[in-house]
């Protein structure tokens, strides 16, 4: 698994490396290639000071107006430069789950567990807080919590859910199964139950069946 792992991870940064700058490198050929031919266009040569003038003011604004492209840019070599994402990547962000489907030169292309997706400016994805959910590992912990009563005997819920655990099919065994008193209220007692899965789809399916078994389970006592 660890092999796999490290696979996963190299395939990963190669095919966000290859993606970030084939954009980059397209769009710099295209930029050289324009200016290279502007300044052999042989109408240029016989215009007077008040066209130079012109283009001058016009540069400026293209400048202006292209601040943002260029921040974009920057952006793409950071993520290239520091792997905060990579394509594949499963990501939290901005209270949605989803997964990194695309890097351009100037926008992330974020796929929504509900497949929507999400078109984000390069500069505005990094300048912001997310969780990356597979950077080191795509293996994941999901908690169930339970509220139940004072008088319940917590090791009846723990010898329960070690059972169902240890048997079903996206426990993952890589993490001990874990029930603990999380909290008390006036009314009730929090019980939080840890389980674990190979990847943030499995941790949530095994969440919500385990959910469903020992609500069924406490129904029954």
């Amino acid at each position: 698994k660890e092999v796999d792992t490290l696979v996963e991870a190299k395939q990963k940064n190669k095919l966000t490396h290859i993606s970030v700058l084939r954009r980059i490198a397209i769009f710099c050929a295209v930029l050289i290639t324009t200016t290279v031919l502007l300044i052999n266009f042989d109408l240029f040569d016989g215009l007077g000071a008040g066209i130079l003038t012109s283009a001058g003011i016009l540069s400026v604004l293209i400048g202006i107006a292209g601040q943002a492209t260029f921040g974009n840019i920057i952006a793409g070599l950071q993520i290239v430069m520091t792997k905060p994402v990579r394509i594949g990547d499963t990501l939290f962000y901005k209270d949605e789950w989803c997964y990194c489907e695309d890097i351009t030169y100037t926008y992330i292309t974020l796929r929504v567990w509900d497949h929507r997706r999400m078109i984000v400016p390069l500069k505005e994805f990094i300048s912001n807080s997310f969780e990356n959910w597979s950077m080191k590992d795509s293996h994941i912990l999901k908690p169930i919590y339970l509220h139940v009563d004072y008088t319940i005997d917590i090791n009846i819920i723990r010898d329960k859910f070690v059972e169902i655990l240890n048997e079903h099919r996206l426990y993952d065994h890589r993490f001990r199964p874990v029930v603990e008193a999380f909290s008390i209220t006036e009314h009730c007692m929090c019980v939080r139950l840890l389980c674990s899965a190979a990847n943030a789809i499995d941790a949530w399916n095994l969440h919500c069946e385990m959910r469903e078994k020992m609500v069924k389970f406490l129904c029954m006592l």
